[in-house]
């Protein structure tokens, strides 16, 4: 990685080691938007860390929350900014552009991965771009999405070769497809129990991710925050990272197929 990220000590206490050590790898090799100008930062040129507070509490941690965010370092050092949700709000409102979303947007991969037992099954993995943080965490970074998505019922992924346990009742994947051949793309929803739409991408799944599906009527689902931003270059490999630091939820939910060519095909998937 060419890019220099300067982070200020006084960011690096709030990130805490694993998080610097992780804002300098490969998952961040890529232009990003200045924070302050709101321009590119290309992938060759520095970019300096800041980290956005919001001190108002959050109902569900009971903490304050945060984001880290980059800038061109003559646009603004590395410092950590305190703002209220209503400052938040203007700045999402006046830099959001139609084709691409805010704090809230996310990355969504369907594939398959192979197990342990030597079989494949079926995961949809999904990457918040906004990695948020609990404010004053210490020197080890508390993920503000995995601590609420084990609050509510996920559980840890701690192999990516070995199917976590099944996810919170009501939770289920739907992906609606126009073509009959496994590789057609689609708009993939994932609903929550009351059946509201939380997650809507248009994906092309893997070619053996809706055969596996049709198998099993089941899928992996992964949750994590910024590990999927190198996935067109390393695949796996940022996941199996992210697994690694323990950045990542999940659980095996069901899922419906709506479309032409979804009929049973035998083979080895797990069961």
């Amino acid at each position: 990685m060419s890019r220099t990220i300067l982070i200020s000590d006084e960011v690096g206490q709030e990130l805490g080691q694993e998080q610097v050590a992780r804002m300098h790898g490969p998952e961040w090799a890529q232009r990003v938007r200045c924070w302050e100008c709101d321009q590119w930062i290309e992938a060759t040129d520095e970019a300096a860390v800041l980290i956005v507070r919001v001190p108002e509490l959050d109902e569900a941690t009971a903490a304050g929350l945060q984001t880290a965010v980059h800038a061109h370092p003559g646009c603004r050092s590395s410092q950590v900014l305190t703002l209220t949700l209503a400052e938040i709000d203007a700045i999402r409102g006046a830099r959001q552009r139609p084709d691409e979303g805010g704090l809230d947007a996310v990355d969504v991969v369907a594939t398959t991965f192979e197990t342990r037992r030597g079989g494949i099954a079926p995961v949809v993995l999904l990457s918040y771009r906004a990695d948020l943080t609990v404010a004053g965490a210490g020197p080890d970074r508390v993920d503000l999405l995995t601590t609420s998505m084990l609050a509510v019922g996920w559980h840890p992924i701690t192999s990516a070769s070995e199917p976590p346990g099944p996810g919170p009742d009501g939770y289920r994947v739907r992906f609606r497809h126009d073509r009959r051949d496994p590789a057609a793309p689609g708009v993939l929803e994932v609903l929550d129990p009351l059946g509201q739409v939380g997650t809507e991408a248009y994906v092309q799944p893997t070619g053996l991710w809706r055969p596996a599906v049709v198998r099993t009527g089941r899928t992996v689902l992964i949750q994590g925050s910024q590990y999927l931003t190198d996935w067109q270059t390393t695949g796996q490999a940022g996941v199996n990272r992210a697994v690694q630091a323990g950045l990542l939820t999940g659980g095996v939910v069901p899922v419906d197929l709506d479309g032409p060519g979804n009929v049973d095909v035998p083979g080895s998937v797990y069961r």
